[in-house]
């Protein structure tokens, strides 16, 4: 969420210009009847990013990519921001519920870092756009065990060299702050709370961890255990908490979850 239009086009060119012809052929397919509805006028189904999902990871960033690229700013800013209006209590009035919040994710963030062809530009756009806000430092949240095909340290290693590459011309610092989702269940979440501590230790990019997700299914105090291999080590936690829930959520993240930072935390 972090990039703004014009700078997801340009980590969506990177992503064009390094996929293989077969990558771009395919998603020619698996963006036709989508682009044909886009420049006509035409309403998008909502299950439209599963199509977009049909081919795996580095295919359907390629076909974000084209999507970006080959749709006008108008439409693109419907897809993005006409599925949240209102925002006010979307998780509650609007029929697809939570799923409403995160409608505009997908042709950004995980969307396009399943292709090694955009952590690069994924990197230098996140410091030109910190730099354009007058930033020295910056945490992004970020999801790695969803970035190339799952290959979470591969990512957070090749975006730690990026940064590295391209951080003398702006002069900013951004460091990731790892997000688990909540929804992946109890087990999952124990695998990638290890994953995040052994990277973090190895890998200084990555300054702390993250829960996020809808609320509703990931109670704090069962997923407290998963949490200790985590706050053991040190690394700094941040919860989404209170977003559509009562403020009780804050409480738990606080007291069940040891948070040192509220996301959203509304009620």
């Amino acid at each position: 969420g972090l990039l703004d239009r014009a700078a997801q086009r340009e980590v969506a060119r990177a992503v064009w210009d390094t996929a293989t012809n077969a990558e771009r052929s395919r998603a020619v397919e698996l963006t036709r009847d989508l682009l044909g509805l886009a420049h006509g006028g035409g309403a998008w189904p909502w299950d439209w990013p599963d199509r977009l999902r049909s081919g795996g990871a580095a295919l359907r960033s390629v076909s974000a990519s084209r999507v970006l690229l080959e749709s006008s700013d108008e439409w693109l800013d419907s897809v993005f921001f006409g599925v949240t209006e209102p925002r006010v209590a979307l998780a509650t009035s609007h029929p697809q519920g939570f799923a409403a919040y995160e409608r505009p994710g997908e042709l950004m963030g995980s969307a396009l870092l399943g292709h090694c062809g955009a952590v690069g530009e994924y990197a230098r756009q996140a410091l030109l756009a910190a730099e354009r806000q007058g930033l020295r430092y910056l945490e992004l949240r970020a999801s790695p065990h969803k970035y190339l095909d799952g290959d979470a340290k591969g990512f957070v290693r090749a975006f730690a060299e990026a940064l590295g590459r391209h951080a003398s011309s702006t002069g900013a610092k951004v460091c990731l702050l790892w997000t688990v989702d909540r929804r992946g269940g109890l087990e999952e979440l124990r695998r990638q709370v290890a994953e995040a501590v052994a990277v973090a230790r190895d890998l200084d990019v990555v300054v702390g961890f993250d829960l996020a997700g809808d609320e509703s299914q990931g109670d704090p105090a069962v997923l407290s255990a998963a949490f200790a291999p985590a706050f053991e080590a040190c690394l700094p936690l941040t919860i989404h908490a209170g977003e559509t829930t009562e403020a009780g959520a804050v409480w738990a993240a606080s007291y069940h979850l040891h948070a040192d930072r509220v996301g959203h935390g509304l009620t």
